[in-house]
Order: structure tokens, then C-alpha cells, then sequence
């Protein structure tokens, strides 16, 4: 879903999980015949329809007549029906006209704003007056296609794995000829083991099996998780693979970064797990893995968009790390961007006001004469003119130069409560590129808080 840069009469609704009222902004731009403004609403509409004072201040939230918001014109009734009006109709939020409060102007009296209590309808996720926790929305997020499903579902089908900048074919397989394993956590390796040795060996009573068999600390049972060269073990956010298995003219390894970097473009694919130089893990945001029937990428099946990719990453980072902030660094150590996470989620309405035709402006409908084809015809386009509203998760970020990247305590290390992310630099760029372009879909006035901007991704 791509949201579009802000511009003249864009609008947005934001409503928060634990809000009584929405947040709503409107860009209005100054009328040609005048340089007054006014404001009206009907229901879920943000629409031109004359008004009087008093109807103003109790039952409408804004208004357009001749390409700007209009208030003395409205209040007056002198509203010139020949004028064109914009409007738009959204789907699946209802807005509550009589408990419009907190009317105010901004860059300019450019912007519109005011607060009004909204309902969501059938937005993903649930209820948006019940919050989530990051555990249980990364889980939901992941839960399209769960991996273990996508493993076994790849075991019948031919395996392919790009590079996702030039394309360049890494890895290629016939259908049985490699088995596909899982693990059920990115750092299952690293934590699975300690955590058996702690609740095997704290307890206080004698056991007379002081190691199982299925424990991970067992060499045999262990070596199940990891890959061979008739094996690779699929994680949420890369692939194990056997160091050996890669091929020399598609790929190099820096012996002393040990990163993995493709042979044609030189785009950083993955690295050599640090604690077994015969790993390697190849990135899922930086290759394309095709291992289903419908030929699609990894990310598409399982997540649905890179968007809702780099959702879960923040999320179940933010969650196994316990903390609310995430330094993005590219595996070279070098910091690229903040993350502070303030909410669980937001729903979002975003789009423009359109004008209307002669005879919406009339407030005259359309007559079908009868005819049920043409009737079905302008309700479907009705529907694909509404805008319908998205769970986005809404985050405060900020890149880093040069500069800051040494003199900040959050990007050189010095600040412990901030989690550490180590991805490719494609995946840095990429996450980046995604946040900025969230920014340029805001309010001028809502882009940045302090040294931060303002950003999201859909999830």
C-alpha cells in the first residue's frame, strides 16, 4: 500500500488505541477570492455543504469551498453553489461531528486541525480501543504463514535464491533435492541452550536424568538445528547455510568482516555467524528466497510487504531486547538510525480532497433509470473512490551522520538501554528510505518532535 506525499487538500485521521478522540488534519490552501476560512462536517464525510453559525460550532468539523477552507462565507450563507467543493468518504472510520473540540491553525492558517471522537470498522488487528502488546502484534504480523508451514510447504517445490538488488541466482534447487528446516526464534541458537542449562541445573532437587535427550545442550540433538550440505534452516529473518555449499562466482567473503557481499553488484547479502565460521546467514530483507507454488518472494508470503517486514523486525527486537529504543547499524558496526517506539499502534485515514461533479454539487443522485448495470456501475465506483483506513506502527526516528554517529551516547555505545540491531546496509537504507517517505506523508507541522522526525510503516 503506498501512501501518497502530502500536498494541497490532503488530510489525516489519527486514532490512537487508548484516545477518546481522533487527531485531524486538514491542508487547506488559500482561497483565490478570499482569505477567510471556515469549517463543517457531515458524519464520515469531510465535505462543502452551507452552514450556519451555530451549526458550525455544534455539528460540522470542515469545510471546502473554492479550493480552501472557508469559515465567514459558510457562517453567512453566502455560499456560491457554483463553485467547486471537495470532499471525500471514508469506509471504515465514522467521525462523531457534535464532539468536535480543540479547533486550531497552524503553519500559516494553513493546516486545520482539531480533535473528534472516531470509531474504527473492521481495521486489521482487532479493536483499536484494546492496545497490543509488541510480543502479540509481531506474533500477528508473522502469523499470516507461520515458517513452520512455509518449510514444509517449500519441501515439494523448487527453490531459488536472488539477490534482491541485481537479481544475480545464489542458490538453486530441484524439488527433494534439499531439505528445509526451522528454527523457531532469530537467535534460537544463541539463548536455547543457556536456557536449558539453567532450568535443568538450578533446581534444587536430584534428578535422575540430569540431561534429555531432546535438549540442545546434546551435541546429536543439536545438530538438527543446523545446516548441511543437503539442508538449510529458514529463520524469520535469514537463512543458515553451509559455508561451503555457497558458490565462489556468485558470491566473496571479507575473511575479516566476514561479511557476504554479491559478486556482480557487491550489495552486502549476510555475514559468518559469529560462533560457527562454517555458518552463514544470508538476509531475507537483502535476497529474494522463491520457495512456494505462486513463485512469490519469502517476505510476500509470509508478511505480505517489506513494510510489514521491517514492522515485526522493530517490534520483536524491541520486545526480546526489552527496550522501547533500537540503533539500526549495518554489520560493519557503523550506526545509522534511532528507533523509539512510543506506541503499539495507530490506525491511520490518509488521503485527498477531491472535487466533487455538477451533481454532487447540486446534491442531486444519480438516476439508474432502471437500469441495474449502470446502478451497479457507480456503486462499485463509489467504493473505489472511499479511503479506507490502515494500522500503521508509529515511531519517533533519527539518522545519523557522520557527525552524530560518533558524539551521540545512543550510536556509540554508550547508553545501555538502547537495543543494538546489526542488518545489511541494503536493509539500513531501505528502512530508511521507508521512514522518510512516512514523514513526507504527514503535516509539515507533525514531521519532526525536537531532533527527531516522525515516522511509520504499515503493519
Amino acid at each position: 500500500m503506498s501512501i501518497d506525499e502530502w500536498h494541497s487538500r490532503s488530510f489525516l485521521i489519527e486514532l490512537k488505541p487508548r484516545a477518546e478522540f481522533a487527531s485531524l488534519f486538514v491542508d487547506c490552501p488559500p482561497a483565490e477570492d478570499s482569505e477567510q476560512n471556515a469549517e463543517s462536517s457531515d458524519n464520515a464525510n469531510v465535505e462543502s455543504a452551507p452552514s450556519s453559525l451555530n451549526e458550525q460550532q455544534t455539528t460540522e468539523l470542515v469545510k471546502i469551498e473554492a479550493h480552501g477552507l472557508e469559515l465567514k462565507d459558510v457562517e453567512n450563507g453566502n455560499l456560491d453553489s457554483a463553485k467547486s467543493r471537495f470532499s471525500v468518504r471514508i469506509a471504515d472510520l465514522c467521525l462523531h461531528p457534535n464532539t468536535v473540540c480543540a479547533l486550531t491553525w497552524a503553519d500559516h492558517r494553513r493546516l486545520f486541525m482539531c480533535k473528534v471522537h472516531a470509531e474504527a470498522d473492521g481495521i486489521p488487528l482487532g479493536e483499536c480501543r484494546i492496545p497490543k502488546t509488541f510480543h502479540r502484534l509481531a506474533k500477528d504480523i508473522s502469523s499470516k504463514v507461520p515458517l513452520e508451514e512455509y518449510a514444509e510447504n517449500a519441501q515439494s517445490c523448487p527453490i531459488a535464491i536472488e539477490c534482491a538488488e541485481c537479481s544475480l541466482k545464489l542458490l538453486s534447487y530441484e524439488p527433494g533435492n534439499i531439505e528445509i528446516g526451522s528454527i523457531p526464534e532469530d537467535d534460537w541458537l544463541e539463548t536455547a541452550p543457556s536456557m536449558e542449562y539453567f532450568c535443568r541445573d538450578s533446581c534444587a532437587h536430584s534428578h535422575s536424568n540430569s540431561s534429555d535427550p531432546s535438549d540442545l545442550t546434546n551435541a546429536s540433538n543439536r545438530d538438527r538445528w543446523l545446516p548441511t550440505n543437503k539442508r538449510f534452516i529458514l529463520a524469520h529473518s535469514f537463512i543458515f547455510v553451509l559455508r561451503q555449499t555457497l558458490p565462489s562466482d556468485v558470491m566473496r567473503i571479507c575473511e575479516s568482516s566476514g561479511i557476504v557481499k554479491c559478486i556482480q553488484c557487491a550489495a552486502e547479502l549476510g555475514i559468518v555467524y559469529r560462533r560457527n565460521s562454517n555458518l552463514v546467514q544470508l538476509h531475507h530483507a537483502v535476497t529474494t528466497l522463491k520457495a512456494s507454488k505462486s513463485i512469490k518472494p519469502y517476505i510476500d508470503v509470509r508478511f505480505g510487504c517489506i513494510e510489514r517486514y521491517f514492522a515485526w523486525l522493530l517490534l520483536s527486537q524491541c520486545e526480546s531486547q526489552t527496550s522501547l529504543k533500537l540503533v539500526i547499524r549495518s554489520y560493519d558496526k557503523r550506526p545509522y538510525l534511532l528507533i523509539w517506539l512510543l506506541e503499539s499502534y495507530v490506525v491511520l485515514t490518509s488521503g485527498d480532497l477531491r472535487e466533487n461533479s455538477s451533481s454532487s454539487l447540486n446534491g442531486t443522485e444519480p438516476s439508474s433509470n432502471g437500469n441495474s448495470h449502470n446502478a451497479d456501475e457507480e456503486s462499485t465506483s463509489v467504493e473505489n473512490d472511499c479511503v479506507h483506513s490502515f494500522p500503521a506502527l508509529k515511531m519517533l526516528y533519527k539518522v545519523f551522520d557522520s557527525e552524530s554517529a560518533r558524539s551521540d551516547p545512543r550510536a556509540n555505545g554508550e547508553d545501555a538501554s538502547v537495543g543494538l540491531v546489526d542488518v545489511p546496509l541494503g536493509c539500513c537504507l531501505r528502512l530508511i528510505q521507508l521512514l522518510l517517505s512516512s514523514s513526507h506523508a504527514l503535516p509539515p507541522a507533525c514531521r519532526s518532535v525536537g531532533q527527531f522526525y516522525v515516522g511509520f510503516v504499515l503493519i
